[in-house]
């Protein structure tokens, strides 16, 4: 059975073939749930760090809080 790579080299000409390479290499990282909680602790530390305006820091860290909770 033929690959899909095969496939593509086959049909598409080289300076195509290198576009789809790009795009494969855009794709974004795949992160585990622990690692995805570890990032609310920092970005929830982060906010909580800021002396500036506290109603819309506060507001901000409700924001997180309630999406670290659907994971």
């Amino acid at each position: 059975m033929i690959s899909d790579e095969e496939i593509l080299r086959t049909v598409l000409p080289n300076n195509q073939e290198k576009k789809t390479e790009e795009l494969d290499s855009d794709l974004l990282p795949f992160i585990i749930h622990n690692e995805a909680i570890e990032l609310y602790d920092k970005v929830i530390l982060y906010l909580e760090q800021q002396k500036n305006n506290f109603d819309a820091k506060k507001e901000k860290l409700k924001f997180v809080k309630k999406l670290k909770k659907k994971l």
